[in-house]
């Protein structure tokens, strides 16, 4: 097994973090190139590692390959005595000087795998992962009884994710943009045990030898950093042109690789015997996700006790330069008529939301024509949902089928408000009135979500709004009306106000045709407001990776638009409190919309940094910015500074408002209640994206 998670194959991971284009591969048919990798013939004696069953996989994996077109004269094959370290590196060099631009290449390795010191401190956890080539050491006292009761183990005989990272972005730059590169790699590096008797590809503890033990504890303290995020940075401003990648493992990272038995009896690898059936019969246009679903529910039945995983460019096609999108899909939990999904009221999905079942590795509901089964949400938590089905489902595993959600719900908006802290009678039954007949608002006696608290003033009914949360005035202070008519209704329209962040934050649509994302917020200089004067995205950014932004300082947002087609977007801030601000567009004191919203527009695949500089200011605490995407030009910050009216006035002029505006202008109806509303008619089309940040003092 080769495990896939924060840390693993770090530099491998980075170099798949590119930004890819929607292109067809160049005219004339390419190369297709192959290395196979297996070492199973372990000498036990002078390494400590037993022999596996890696001379088996050979045949499976070039037979696949075979039916993909590759010819046997241009698999190369690398087994046993010859893979030491160098022999692999010298192979992987070998193929990169033999391959020309937009060639496809596969490098499959069958072998044992091992955790093992980290020499440049770039590991959260001070190891490394790293194939076992051949000759290396199992740990540092086999290699003392053959080199010597005083020799010390550096771990050169081993390959390194970093070294093995950086061979493989030479091949990766001599393909180039239209090319492809698959590796798959059936070992292992660690684990607790085996179950059984199922022979193991690794699952020997991390090789860390004394001194090396003795020299990082001394200096663990000062080993900070992520080394992933450091590490993925190295390749920045050059990895336009870099050939797709994608990694598929034998497991997580808290499983051993097992090796199980083919149809003939024989002993082999289990992700080289999914992967070869799998790729046996390969649909034409199938992309990486839908092989990996594949590999994943043959997987279920050969290592049941395993998970592959599957990292890069897995929406495009295999072997192929089309981009697919891939809209979102929840896994089968339970199959017995309903079946569960981890996801609920936090991602729109609430009773009366229907779903749409399909075969694993379809790319949106109705991909192959007929869906397996049909449902409706029966019961849902903030986390999960329960669905009915049409019809029973016959599945040999769970993982053979995806959960499309095919109509959302508008989450369920209702406010609780305290009124114990309004001392004026008059004023606390206007108070009363007004807020029961808000359909999105309840008083309570308990501490509720806001509370409204009497303010000493004179002439005026005054009062302050605090979120119970946060304990912040959603005002920023007292408000007030000359009769307490007036300071009910600005209390209402308060209320109203934070409902209409919280429906927005709780808000998911999902349409990767029109998906348009924060990609960095650039921090500039203090003093500044200039584009010139931006700083690295790193300098705002905390250890866990959190964005900290500090009050009183500007800073430009970078945005990429996901899909294939040309997008437009708006951005709405949502402050700690709760309060909804239009970003962009908005409304300036002259009454003028800025920008206006046909600037605000992004062409399929592009990037760029938005040129308008944004002031970062108090309340202090979480903030969220909401991009939400369309097909057309839209305005949510006309809407919301015309309380919904000019949404409803451009639909009386028989224009067509997006239905986001429209969503938005009905929460400013007193009658607006969120229970029941489905978003299956009104929110085609659109995609919404949230970045959360902390503004700090």
């Amino acid at each position: 097994m080769f495990i896939i998670h924060r840390r693993l194959y770090c530099f491998l991971i980075c170099l798949m973090m590119v930004q890819s284009y929607a292109v067809e591969i160049t005219p004339g048919e390419p190369n297709k190139l192959a290395l196979i990798i297996a070492i199973g013939a372990y000498d036990k004696a002078t390494s400590g590692w037993s022999p596996i069953s890696s001379q088996n996989d050979v045949p499976l994996i070039r037979s696949a390959l075979n039916k993909l077109g590759f010819d046997n004269d241009n698999i190369s094959l690398l087994k046993d005595q010859e893979a030491t370290k160098e022999g692999i590196l010298t192979a992987i060099n070998e193929l990169a000087n033999k391959a020309n631009q937009g060639d496809l290449v596969v490098i499959h390795f069958s072998s044992h795998g091992q955790q093992i010191f980290d020499d440049n401190n770039d590991e959260l956890d001070n190891l490394d992962e790293a194939v076992v080539a051949y000759g290396a050491p199992v740990n540092e006292r086999v290699y003392r009884a053959n080199n010597g009761s005083r020799a010390r183990y550096d771990g050169s005989l081993h390959l390194r994710d970093e070294t093995l990272g950086t061979a493989i972005l030479e091949v990766r730059s001599k393909l180039g943009k239209d090319g492809h590169v698959l590796v798959t790699m059936d070992n292992c590096h660690s684990g607790t045990g085996t179950r059984g008797t199922a022979k193991t590809r690794g699952g020997e503890a991390p090789l860390i030898p004394e001194w090396v033990e003795k020299k990082s504890s001394a200096k663990k303290d000062d080993a900070g950093g992520l080394g992933f995020y450091d590490k993925s940075t190295t390749s920045r401003g050059a990895t336009d042109n870099l050939a797709k990648f994608v990694l598929i493992s034998g497991a997580s990272a808290d499983e051993l690789n097992y090796e199980t038995q083919d149809d003939d009896g024989n002993n082999v690898g289990s992700l080289s015997y999914c992967v070869s059936k799998v790729l046996q019969k390969v649909p034409e246009g199938a992309t990486y996700r839908s092989l990996f679903a594949n590999i994943k529910s043959e997987m279920a039945i050969k290592a049941p006790r395993q998970a592959p995983q599957i990292e890069g460019d897995i929406d495009y096609e295999i072997f192929g330069g089309r981009y697919i999108a891939q809209q979102k899909y929840f896994a089968l939990k339970q199959v017995n008529g309903e079946i569960r999904i981890d996801a609920g009221k936090l991602n729109g999905i609430a009773i009366g939301s229907t779903v749409s079942v399909e075969k694993a590795g379809a790319t949106g509901p109705g991909t192959d024509g007929k869906s397996l089964a049909t449902g409706k949400v029966i019961s849902a938590t903030n986390f999960d949902a329960t669905i009915e089905l049409d019809r029973e489902l016959k599945l040999a595993n769970s993982v053979d089928a995806w959960v499309f959600v095919t109509s959302q719900m508008v989450p369920e908006i209702s406010i609780k408000v305290n009124l114990d802290s309004v001392l004026d009678d008059e004023l606390k039954v206007a108070m009363t009135k007004a807020i029961n007949d808000l359909a999105i608002a309840e008083i309570v006696s308990t501490a509720g979500d806001l509370k409204v608290k009497s303010v000493p003033a004179r002439g005026a009914y005054a009062f302050e709004i605090f979120n119970s949360a946060y304990n912040s005035s959603l005002l920023g202070g007292p408000a007030k009306g000359n009769d307490y008519r007036s300071a009910a209704e600005v209390c209402t329209n308060t209320i109203q106000n934070y409902a209409q962040g919280q429906l927005f934050k709780m808000l998911e649509l999902e349409d990767p045709a029109y998906a348009v994302s924060i990609s960095r917020a650039l921090p500039v200089k203090a003093g500044s407001k200039n584009l010139t004067d931006t700083l690295d995205y790193r300098e705002i950014m905390d250890k866990g990776g959190f964005v900290n932004i500090k009050a009183g300082s500007y800073i430009f947002l970078e945005l990429k638009n996901e899909g294939d087609y040309i997008v437009y977007f708006n951005i709405v801030d949502i402050e700690p409190s709760g309060k909804i601000n239009p970003l962009l567009p908005s409304v300036n004191r002259s009454g003028n919309v800025m920008p206006n919203p046909e600037e605000l527009m992004l062409k399929p695949r592009e990037k760029k940094i938005l040129k308008y500089p944004i002031g970062i200011n108090p309340p202090y605490g979480n903030e969220m910015f909401k991009v939400i995407s369309t097909s057309k030009p839209f305005d949510l910050g006309s809407t919301i500074n015309t309380k919904g009216m000019s949404a409803t006035a451009r639909g009386a002029r028989g224009e067509s408002p997006a239905a986001i505006e429209v969503l938005l202008g009905k929460s400013f109806d007193k009658s607006f209640t969120s229970r029941g509303a489905s978003l299956d008619e009104e929110a085609g089309g659109t995609n919404t994206f949230a970045f959360p940040f902390r503004i700090v003092k």
